[in-house]
């Protein structure tokens, strides 16, 4: 997409998630995650590990800020909340109008 030229992406995946969404959501989780304090901690384990197996244990190295209460993370992570939300809904838009369309489309964004 346009503004992700610059992106890297590798077959090791770590999958992170907010366990108990009564402190945050995945979007405050996000928010966090794009610190560039946050990222500099990546950047200092991904790039010393040799063996990729490692990084999945010193990802708990990891360390980021804990809001106060839910509605302090909401707020910090409102801005990230309505861009994938707006994203989603254009994304449903998108493939409405395509189904809806008198002509036969093969495009794969998801179910």
């Amino acid at each position: 997409m346009p503004g992700q030229e610059r992106a890297v992406f590798t077959k090791e995946v770590i999958v992170i998630r907010a366990l108990n969404e009564e402190i945050f959501d995945q979007f405050y989780l996000l928010w966090a995650l794009s610190l560039n304090e946050v990222i500099g901690q990546w950047e200092r384990i991904v790039f010393m590990q040799t063996n990729r197996e490692d990084v999945g244990k010193r990802m708990l190295e990891i360390k980021i800020p804990v809001p106060k209460n839910i509605s302090s993370a909401n707020k910090f992570s409102a801005p990230f909340k309505e861009y994938y939300l707006s994203l989603e809904k254009s994304r449903n838009s998108f493939i409405r109008s395509l189904s809806d369309s008198k002509f036969n489309h093969h495009v794969h964004l998801g179910e």
